[in-house]
């Protein structure tokens, strides 16, 4: 195993880009927002220090979308297809269980 140069590693992973990638891995339901929320409330302060305009309006558009599914005015769907519009990726694949999982949060069971 290689020993990891932490300089180099700090110059090539910005903030920024691990939002993008957790936000990607959003999309395609490797990390749910849950997941995506946690890591925002534990980088509050670390990311509006960053100071890259970017950074924060990618931050400012997940705490939006979260936010809206508190109040439930999106579905987890809806902010996939949001994520990846904002991303420029291609909306999630329509498959049978995400069209489970759209029903499954429309009709909830008791």
């Amino acid at each position: 195993m290689t020993d990891i140069d932490e300089d180099s590693l700090r110059k090539t992973l910005t903030l920024e880009r691990l939002l993008t990638v957790l936000c990607r891995a959003v999309v395609h339901r490797e990390l749910s927002y849950k997941e995506l929320r946690y890591f925002l409330e534990c980088n509050v302060q670390t990311i509006h220090d960053e100071g890259s305009e970017k950074l924060e309006q990618l931050d400012g558009l997940c705490w939006c979308l979260l936010s809206e599914i508190d109040y439930g005015h999106r579905t987890e769907w809806s902010l996939m297809e949001e994520l990846a519009r904002a991303l420029g990726m291609p909306p999630p694949p329509k498959t049978w269980a995400n069209t489970v999982l759209v029903y499954a949060e429309y009709h909830p069971t008791p």
